[in-house]
């Protein structure tokens, strides 16, 4: 049970809580810092997949760069 002291200052009036241990939510951080880290980890995921895809995309970028260079080697050679 939350007890709810007020607490009247000639300026404001300040709320004072006072919970048991057990009545404590969660804070905020742990969350936080949940959604950080499945979100670093998606993001390693990412980075991973990616890598796995380089070497196709250089061998096909790479063969394609040479039958263009072979093609414009035959046109200029007629």
């Amino acid at each position: 049970m939350i007890n709810r002291n007020v607490v009247k200052d000639d300026l404001c009036i300040v709320c004072v809580y006072s919970c048991r241990s057990s009545e404590l939510p969660a804070p905020p951080y742990a969350s936080g810092a949940a959604l950080f880290a499945s979100g670093a980890a998606l993001f390693a995921v990412g980075i991973h997949l990616s890598y796995l895809n380089v070497a196709p995309q250089q061998a096909r970028t790479k063969a394609r760069n040479d039958f263009v260079k072979e093609r414009l080697r035959q046109k200029q050679s007629k």
